[in-house]
């Protein structure tokens, strides 16, 4: 199992749009899954897209398949 962390801002080392900052958010009162999210810096710029995912093995798979490594924010 990977370090998945719900709430905290990561860069994305390897992998898809490595670079960006990654941020995954528990959004299940109001969409029931969560939602991924990712941004040019970790000022959360206007430059974000969004993915939604329906539970956190779905999450785990989505990191998987974009190959991504990440180095959270508290390493920072």
């Amino acid at each position: 199992m990977r370090d998945l962390r719900v709430g905290t801002l990561g860069k994305i080392t390897a992998g898809v749009g490595a670079g960006r900052v990654v941020e995954v958010v528990d959004d299940a009162r109001n969409t029931g899954g969560f939602l991924v999210f990712t941004y040019a810096d970790f000022d959360r710029s206007p430059e974000v897209f969004d993915s939604w995912l329906p539970s956190i093995v779905d999450v785990e798979l989505f990191f998987d398949d974009n190959g991504w490594e990440i180095d959270w924010a508290e390493a920072f």
